[in-house]
């Protein structure tokens, strides 16, 4: 996975948070085919981080989350978890219409009255 980082009004990004992020994004990966995230870390005048991150999936999907918090590990434990729900919602989106039209097409079978069985 291909991980681009952006920051504003921060100096430098350290590498035990850089690592940090990418450990959370690449756990990601076990849940569905990820290709690329792009991280924008910004710090604000009141001293909070905020954290916005596109991970766009193999199949063309893309899911955004967007946190404020006092440190930027905690912006990415959250944005984590928000990032699961999304991708878990779409799985089991799609599944429910697969299923749904399965049952469409065995309500409109009928059995012919002179069948032999």
């Amino acid at each position: 996975m291909n991980i681009e980082f952006y920051h504003k009004n921060i100096t430098s990004l350290g590498d035990a948070t850089r690592a940090y992020v990418e450990e959370k994004l690449e756990a990601l990966e076990k849940q569905t085919d990820i290709r690329d995230a792009s991280v924008d870390i910004a710090q604000n005048k009141d001293g909070m981080f905020v954290m916005h991150v596109t991970v766009r999936a193999a199949s063309g999907t893309e899911y955004n989350a967007e946190e404020t918090q006092e440190s930027v590990n905690a912006c990415v434990d959250i944005i984590q978890d928000e990032l699961r729900t999304q991708i878990r919602r779409d799985r089991e989106k799609t599944r429910d219409l697969k299923r749904r039209g399965g049952r469409s097409l065995k309500k409109k079978m009928t059995i012919d009255t002179n069948a032999r069985f």
